[in-house]
């Protein structure tokens, strides 16, 4: 019959009331002993109970480890004992020094799910996934004191953990922590399909979305950006490519992948771009205004260009990213401007011009209006007419008054 116990070897010396915790494993074909990780005093651990007592500041996160360890051993045996698997204190020890992974452990799951959707997945998508995979492990490792553990270990507790966990270590917003727990469960979805585990941690779960106040630009600012013009070639091109990305709503990937075969001559003879978003995969279509035609123009004898299908020379996001932030200071805008900013203002600004929703909706590749509405409110230019119209009523109906007495 297999056991597991813990218990503390003391030091010998000056330091004999305080020693390292060890788990002794009894049952194999030989007796296996473990150093836990834990190193304290005499006094504060339990004997009986063989946990760390209350009152050190530790005890929570040093029990955890033990029961978390307890939790990964017994799941181990009672998986390969299902299987009929000879189970030998080499094998298990091999396995909690991370040499033998399961099959059907989370990281390991991550990888399969990775691999698998590599060709149909954005690379930037596929990249915050291997994110969320390397923010799991380093919970584990810091949190768990494990590298590894199965899908049936992963539950609603858990997964809880792990939001307060990466908010609290890597400072991300609330919003952002219910990001990498949406990947999670798409994973663990794809693994209930593949039958690999039949409970669903996330059927009690329900992350909410805290409302934030998104970087807008107003007509102003758009034109404040228009006329900066500097004497460093690569930022004048960011300026314009910026500025294509507010003229159209084109997100930074889909302006990347933009090509001269996606602009096309509507029914009615003008310019449109007509394009499957990288993200979504959603069609959308968007009329070329006539100054994002004239940067398609300007850019049209552009080394980058020519020589490809290209429509505009694009430059890395980061490095976009970094040139804006400088004519942002530049200019002195108390506004934040990237890549995405350019989106938003471009859903904003054409939702307050009076640009039906469902326009807005197609030209921006959202699969749902619902999306769109997030866009759909009330502005401080929009806030300011419609209370101008108001003070208007106002003053008419004191004018009515006067004339009355």
């Amino acid at each position: 019959m297999i056991s597991l116990n813990y218990y503390q070897l003391l030091s010998k010396g000056n330091k004999k009331d305080r020693g390292p915790i060890y788990l002794k494993v009894k049952g194999l074909d030989k007796r296996l002993n473990l150093s836990v990780g834990i190193v304290l005093s005499s006094k504060d651990w339990d004997k009986k109970k063989e946990r760390v007592k209350p009152q050190h500041p530790q005890a929570y996160f040093y029990n955890n480890k033990i029961e978390s360890l307890d939790k990964q051993i017994w799941s181990f045996l009672e998986k390969h004992s299902k299987e009929g698997n000879k189970i030998n204190t080499s094998l298990l020890k091999d396995y909690l020094n991370g040499k033998e992974v399961p099959k059907d452990s989370i990281l390991n799951t991550f990888d399969q799910f990775i691999a698998q959707h590599n060709q149909n997945l954005a690379k930037g998508t596929i990249k915050h996934y291997k994110s969320t995979k390397n923010k799991l492990s380093k919970f584990m490792t810091s949190q768990l004191g494990i590298k590894d553990t199965t899908l049936d270990q992963l539950t609603f507790n858990y997964i809880s953990k792990f939001k307060i966990y990466i908010e609290d270590e890597f400072k991300n917003h609330t919003n952002t922590s219910n990001r990498e727990i949406i990947r999670i469960k798409t994973v663990i979805n794809w693994a209930i399909k593949m039958d690999w585990i039949k409970d669903n941690p996330f059927k009690n779960y329900k992350g909410k979305t805290v409302p934030t106040i998104k970087s807008i630009l107003n007509f102003e600012d758009i034109r404040l950006i228009e006329e900066y013009e500097s004497n460093s070639e690569p930022k004048n091109i960011i300026k314009d490519m910026f500025l294509f990305m507010a003229y159209t709503g084109l997100s930074y990937s889909d302006l990347n992948a933009l090509t001269k075969n996606n602009i096309q001559l509507s029914i009615s003879g003008n310019k449109i771009i007509k394009i499957s978003r990288k993200k979504t995969n959603e069609y959308c279509m968007i009329p070329l205004i006539s100054k994002a035609e004239s940067i398609i123009n300007k850019y049209s004898n552009h080394p980058k260009v020519i020589d490809s299908v290209l429509a505009l020379p694009v430059i890395s996001n980061q490095k976009i990213n970094q040139y804006l932030l400088e004519i942002q200071k530049e200019l002195k805008i108390n506004k934040k401007i990237t890549c995405h900013v350019a989106r938003h203002s471009f859903a904003t600004n054409a939702l307050e011009m009076g640009v039906p929703i469902e326009t807005v909706s197609k030209a921006l590749g959202h699969s749902s209006i619902k999306t769109t509405q997030i866009y759909a409110k009330v502005t401080e230019t929009k806030l300011n007419q419609d209370f101008k119209l108001f003070e208007n009523g106002i003053n008419q109906n004191k004018q009515t008054l006067t004339k009355a007495i």
